[in-house]
């Protein structure tokens, strides 16, 4: 900076530097004595954030003076700390630019003015007219959300800012407990709540909110719990601040980042991703092989903060137990089966990114209890190191199994299971999800299109319906991964010249297991529509027969041959 030491040192003025982005990038030692806190403290935090002033909200001079370029002095500026004492300053703001910063440089000299308590709230606030005009006015022209509770918890005030974040109207939340819209932590859904119980007020944190539509988006909050001089509870302040929101895909797509489907199940997975990858917190993705647990884990990562980050996945099953630990932890001083004496692990490697351990049942016991002082801690060591390291990552795990039945079996940490479990998403398999298999076959086909279409000259533009019914009536084992699978071989094998996948273009395995699938589903159909017809008709054969469009010897046919027993009826 162009400030040389010796001016800053040697002034007794407070003096900050603030960048464009309304960020504290530089606080001189004096800070202590005017606004009682440390230098270290107000560093990268909104200068709005480090006290408070009615020139902060009602005149702040950082546009005036960053376009003007003069500088800017006002008289008897009043200060509240966060004791909620209030002081007068005279405060100057000039304009400041360098190599790295165009903002705005500020001085704050103590007028030495007698310090008085004031009260946070007025104990006539709803009955000042011109005292609630002022407050109104200051809600509503500060670029925060502002989210007043009472003692009680309940909504007294909400402003414009809040509304379009939230997407709830004042006249919908007023008078109303605060509304369970802030996934703050699992153990308190009220913020306000969290901050009473646990006595400390939040000063910055992002957190996911779900809005009126159901959409999450992610806001930085801060909260303030506001209680008298006697310690007795008035309410409570938050400010939001509207950080990200998801796009929404469009009209009539009906897949995210390669995610597609319309069911309810995805509906889930999608939601779930949304709303957790802005948290740091390990996750759990359960389900059966080829459901896609590395394409929920990959899309997490990219939808973070931390997306240009690494994303390294260790796919535990294809190490031996001996081999694991090194390969996450590192190692040093030779502790290796190669001949290198030094090796960083892929939690090193990954930096504030994201590290995926894939099917995490295939590790020991040992190699899981490390995994849980990792989590609980936060700190490993390299293999042959004793320096005791800060992990930055992210931590997901996936699995194929049933992780409950692991335990029983003795196989897996009951104690690792619980603290995964917090952020556990089960993705269910393809053949309970039928009416995504649709969508998926045309996103997989239409990736091929785009990627081979014009080397290939092919001219197909999608599915026969009787393609499409052999599609759905298979039970995909293999699930997602084997249906792209069976389109890829559709797609390349197909005849040039056709302009749709026809069921002959399907393997025959395929063909044959959804043509005994079909018969199955209709010999229960048929079957269940007869008992349902006897029943009707009190065993009456011929009512029943009548009922079905059967002749009586057809029917007493079909039950012989559909083994029905009086007792299926009676009960």
């Amino acid at each position: 900076m162009n400030l040389t030491k010796s001016f800053v040192n040697n002034i007794s003025d407070a003096l900050f530097i603030v960048d464009s982005n309304h960020k504290v990038v530089y606080a001189n030692a004096a800070v202590k004595d005017i606004i009682g806190k440390e230098p270290g403290e107000i560093i990268n935090c909104y200068c709005y954030n480090i006290f408070t002033s009615d020139l902060c909200f009602k005149g702040c001079p950082f546009n005036y003076v960053t376009e003007s370029r003069t500088s800017f002095t006002k008289v008897g500026v009043k200060v509240y700390d966060d004791n909620n004492n209030v002081k007068e300053i005279t405060y100057t703001a000039f304009p400041y630019r360098d190599e790295m910063i165009d903002g705005i440089a500020v001085t704050l000299r103590n007028a030495d003015l007698p310090v008085h308590v004031i009260e946070p709230f007025p104990k006539d606030y709803e009955h000042l007219p011109h005292k609630r005009q002022f407050y109104n006015e200051l809600l509503q022209e500060v670029s925060d959300g502002v989210v007043m509770v009472d003692k009680s918890f309940k909504i007294i005030e909400f402003n414009k800012v809040a509304e379009a974040i939230t997407g709830f109207k004042k006249e919908d939340v007023y008078g109303q407990p605060c509304p369970n819209i802030c996934s703050f932590t699992e153990e308190f859904s009220c913020p306000f709540d969290y901050c009473l119980k646990t006595k400390h007020d939040v000063e910055e944190a992002l957190t996911t909110i779900i809005r009126k539509t159901g959409e999450p988006i992610v806001v930085k909050v801060k909260l303030k719990i506001l209680k008298d001089d006697s310690g007795n509870l008035l309410g409570g302040i938050a400010l939001l601040k509207n950080i990200v929101t998801f796009s929404k895909p469009a009209k009539n797509d009906k897949c995210f980042m390669g995610i597609c489907g319309k069911s309810d199940a995805i509906k889930h997975v999608l939601e779930f991703m949304k709303a957790v990858s802005l948290t740091k917190s390990p996750l759990l993705i359960t389900g059966e092989n080829g459901v896609g647990k590395d394409l929920v884990a990959t899309t997490i990562h990219k939808l973070s903060m931390n997306e240009a980050e690494p994303f390294i996945k260790i796919n535990c099953a294809a190490f031996p137990e001996n081999l694991i630990e090194g390969e996450l932890f590192g190692y040093e001083n030779g502790h290796s089966l190669s001949n290198v004496s030094k090796r960083e692990g892929k939690l090193e490697l990954a930096g504030k990114g994201t590290v995926l351990l894939s099917e995490i049942t295939e590790t020991s016991l040992t190699f899981q209890a490390k995994l849980l002082q990792l989590i609980e801690n936060g700190t490993f060591q390299a293999l042959g190191s004793n320096e005791v390291r800060t992990n930055q990552a992210r931590l997901i795990f996936t699995s194929s199994k049933d992780l409950k039945a692991e335990i029983k079996k003795g196989n897996f940490r009951e104690d690792l299971f619980y603290r995964l479990n917090t952020f556990h998403l089960n993705i269910p398999p393809l053949r309970e999800r039928v009416e995504d298999i649709p969508l998926l076959a045309e996103h997989f086909l239409h990736e091929l299109i785009n990627s081979y279409g014009e080397k290939f000259s092919k001219k197909v533009v999608g599915f026969s319906d009787a393609a499409m019914e052999v599609l759905t009536s298979y039970d995909w084992k293999g699930n997602v991964r084997e249906l792209k699978n069976v389109i890829e071989n559709a797609y390349f094998m197909l005849h040039d010249n056709k302009s749709h996948i026809t069921p002959e273009d399907l393997p025959y395995e395929l063909r044959e297991a959804a043509h005994k699938n079909n018969h199955l589903k209709n010999h229960n159909a048929e079957r269940e529509k007869i008992i349902n017809a006897l029943k009707e008709c009190d065993l009456d054969k011929t009512k029943a027969s009548k009922l079905l469009g059967y002749s009586r010897v057809t029917l007493w046919r079909k039950i012989i041959y559909y083994a029905i027993k009086p007792e299926e009826i009676i009960r």
